[in-house]
């Protein structure tokens, strides 16, 4: 295990400017992709468990709830955590930065199977408690 010296992204995306945090949801959108090829799901991607380093890299921490599977469910849960982490705290631009995320997801996994986990996201969402339509 090794230390990482940075900001978690929830304490630095009120200190980026749109474009940067542009940037760095699409290279987060790339890393989650990449692990979802590999069939990682990492359980928990709250903006906590991101941390930028100095040179803008970014790592994702705290591996305890992940497993291993390709289900189109579990990816659709995965994207779904990152998406209300960001509008339980970060509400004026969470929907620019989950855009972003999938914009840098697509790039990794292929426009097909995005579409289809956003599609998942929406049964997922209508599934959920307290919400608008369903």
């Amino acid at each position: 295990m090794e230390y990482i010296e940075g900001l978690r992204l929830k304490e630095k995306l009120n200190d980026l400017l749109s474009y940067e945090r542009k940037t760095i949801c699409i290279a987060l959108g790339r890393l989650i992709g990449r692990l979802h090829q590999k069939r990682i799901i990492h359980g928990d991607l709250t903006k906590s468990n991101i941390i930028i380093d100095k040179n803008g890299k970014i790592f994702l921490v705290d591996f305890g709830l992940a497993e291993y599977s390709g289900e189109l469910e579990k990816r659709g849960v995965d994207l779904l955590l990152a998406k209300r982490a960001l509008h339980s705290t970060h509400y004026n631009y969470a929907q620019q930065c989950f855009n972003a995320i999938i914009e840098g997801y697509s790039i990794e996994m292929g426009a097909k199977a995005t579409q289809k986990v956003i599609e998942r996201i929406k049964i997922i969402e209508k599934r959920g408690r307290y919400t608008v339509e369903r």
